[in-house]
């Protein structure tokens, strides 16, 4: 998912450009799945992927039309993990999962306090400010979507018993 392939017509949403597009029983073949601002972890680390993949797009998606700026404005790969540990943190470290497939963090988690992306900004470890002061939104987005263990992120179906949703 990513906003240029969300079409609203009439108060209905559409989903354009299924390129990509598995289903339940199809394992993950390719190597490029998901634009960067919008790639989960999951995919990042070549974890199992699941549709909890799209939670995080969709977490994703509401940051970026709520802030009117990309939640993860990552230019590499190496961005994106930098952008992941800037907004959640380091993984637990019972994730072993993501210090397994990662040369990054295995090299890296001990050693710095800090990132420096490619354009050259800081992002310090678990410092990320929520600009908005819809609680339900935030909530919603980081407290449902964006997550380091898939686990953790609802179902498509449990986002849309939210109380953001909800509640006028």
């Amino acid at each position: 998912l990513k906003p240029e392939n969300i079409l609203v017509k009439n108060n209905h949403l559409k989903i354009i450009d299924l390129g990509s597009a598995l289903t339940e029983e199809q394992e993950l073949h390719k190597d490029y799945i998901q634009s960067r601002y919008y790639r989960s972890p999951d995919v990042v680390f070549k974890l199992k992927t699941t549709r909890k993949i799209d939670i995080w797009s969709y977490g994703c998606i509401l940051y970026e039309l709520t802030m009117k700026t990309p939640l993860v404005y990552a230019k590499s790969t190496r961005d994106l993990v930098i952008y992941f540990a800037h907004i959640m943190g380091y993984p637990s470290i019972d994730m072993d999962c993501y210090y397994d497939n990662s040369e990054f963090f295995v090299r890296h988690s001990k050693e710095l306090v800090s990132f420096r992306t490619v354009k050259g900004k800081f992002l310090y470890p678990n410092d990320f400010k929520w600009q908005c002061d819809n609680i339900m939104l935030k909530q919603l987005v980081m407290g449902c979507c964006i997550k380091w263990n898939m686990d953790e992120r609802l179902t498509a179906s449990k986002l849309l018993e939210h109380p953001f949703f909800i509640e006028p």
